[in-house]
């Protein structure tokens, strides 16, 4: 557990922060006001949800070897790393051979009752104590890895990745109703947009679709129809001009003494390669639009 703690606070520590040629967004001023409305409401969702936590936790033993509920390191608010809480869905040491690594189709790590449990994120439930705890928001991004953060490079392969710890991670969220897992760097660039466009537009009244479209999903409503019903469908985002900019930084927020580089607004910068990259694809897109 301390090296995975110390490889998210290296992670942070070790990215740049650029103060020039840098794009901003504006953080919707919404997240001032929900973040205490939020904390208790995850509170009495936790507490309605835990006879079937308790139901999924005896299923998760019976089915499989290992404990039903599982504590993982992801990055958070500030880059800060956290416990997350979540129904196992792997087979006890399915990370033995391969280390963090994303899911993809068909993985054989995932057991069968595991499968279920993530087509309809009953796995999720659990992190209804981060969000009692203040640790997450029931919306906003997802929390990565650190590990996975570290090995694919996503502060400086994906600009505006730093965005996402702008806030509070979301146990749901505009981009988890709209795309699946992530799997390849593309993926993680699509939803990236959709985050930001979350934070610069969060409402009340968003929040609230996002959350009713979310319990749809857990219903099995899938195929589009959940977002299409509350209209907070993006099927096919489009880069704008931050996803191909060369530097991002977050506005500055006050941080305590002393942790100045780990609380520090993450920045990066991508490499003329990947800039070159990303200039090809647009002009590719132009020229053979979908």
């Amino acid at each position: 557990m301390d090296n995975r703690l110390n490889a998210g606070l290296a992670l942070m520590e070790d990215s740049s922060l650029a103060d020039e040629e840098a794009p901003a967004i504006v953080v919707a001023d919404y997240f001032k006001r929900k973040r205490r409305v939020m904390r208790l409401v995850g509170l009495l969702m936790l507490l309605g949800a835990t006879p079937a936590i308790a139901l999924l936790c005896l299923l998760v033993r019976l089915t499989s070897r290992g404990p039903a509920i599982f504590r993982q390191v992801r990055t958070g608010l500030d880059g800060q790393p956290f416990e997350i809480w979540k129904l196992r869905t792997m087979y006890l040491d399915a990370e033995k051979a391969t280390g963090p690594v994303w899911c993809s189709v068909n993985d054989s790590r995932i057991t069968p009752l595991g499968k279920g449990l993530r087509f309809l994120h009953l796995d999720e439930l659990p992190q209804l104590i981060n969000v009692a705890r203040g640790e997450m928001d029931l919306i906003g991004p997802r929390p990565e890895r650190p590990e996975i953060i570290a090995s694919q490079q996503l502060l400086e392969r994906v600009a505006a990745y730093g965005h996402r710890f702008s806030v509070l991670p979301g146990v749901t969220g505009l981009a988890q109703i709209n795309l699946p897992a992530d799997q390849t760097i593309e993926s993680v660039h699509r939803k990236v947009e959709l985050d930001v466009e979350y934070l610069t537009s969060a409402s009340l009244g968003l929040d609230l679709r996002i959350l009713a479209c979310t319990a749809l999903r857990m219903l099995g409503v899938r195929h589009g129809i959940a977002v299409r019903l509350f209209r907070l469908d993006r099927p096919e985002p489009k880069r704008t001009a931050w996803a191909r900019g060369a530097r991002v930084t977050l506005p500055a927020r006050p941080v305590a003494a002393g942790r100045h580089r780990r609380n520090a607004v993450i920045g990066l910068e991508v490499d003329g390669e990947l800039e070159a990259e990303n200039a090809v694809v647009t002009a590719l897109a132009h020229k053979h639009p979908r």
